[in-house]
């Protein structure tokens, strides 16, 4: 209820202050626009003079220097401004927790409910496995692996067998294949 009567208070308060903040803004804003137009003459004066360069860079180095405290109270106020606006928010936060807490109803409390077990289960198949069991499924699984791997490997002798035979048609036929060229037997060949 405290939070409440605070953000009452500071809402109550925020007319006045952004009035003050307006009127310094606006104050500002003038003294900036005087300060352009007289650097604006001054460098126009310049212009008319035979040193130029030295005398801009003079009249815009006062220029930074003056315009440097008016930039300072800007951000004064801008921070002011970003603290005004994070306060009436976390006042409309609040506001709406208090009201959401007091127009939520009480959690409902959660049914609990026991599961019954299949009528047609049997005992067996509703105990846990053993590790005679577990073990059992390693060993299988190994051995069908192992079978797989002798599989793969008779496959391979196979196809090895067949190439050596049609190797051995072709050289009975008169066709002998040629190796392919390696790096040495090319540049043998090239130098010919």
């Amino acid at each position: 209820m405290r939070r409440i009567a605070w953000a009452l208070l500071l809402l109550a308060s925020v007319p006045v202050v952004l009035q003050a903040a307006q009127t310094e803004r606006g104050r500002i804003t003038a003294e900036r626009k005087a300060a352009a137009a007289r650097f604006a003459a001054e460098e126009k004066a310049c212009v008319e003079r035979f040193a130029v360069t030295a005398c801009v860079d003079d009249v815009r180095a006062r220029r930074r220097e003056a315009l440097a405290p008016l930039r300072a109270r800007e951000l004064t106020l801008d921070e002011a401004d970003r603290q005004q606006r994070a306060q009436e928010r976390r006042s409309a936060i609040a506001r709406r927790q208090a009201d959401a807490a007091q127009r939520a109803p009480a959690p409902p409390v959660p049914e609990t409910r026991v599961r019954q077990p299949l009528l047609g289960a049997s005992a067996a198949a509703r105990a846990p496995r053993t590790s005679d069991d577990a073990a059992a499924a390693r060993a299988a699984a190994a051995e069908r692996r192992a079978q797989e791997q002798r599989q793969r490997l008779a496959e391979s002798r196979a196809t090895q067998e067949r190439i050596d035979k049609r190797q051995a048609e072709r050289e009975g036929q008169g066709t002998k294949s040629l190796p392919l060229p390696t790096a040495a037997t090319a540049g043998a060949s090239a130098a010919r």
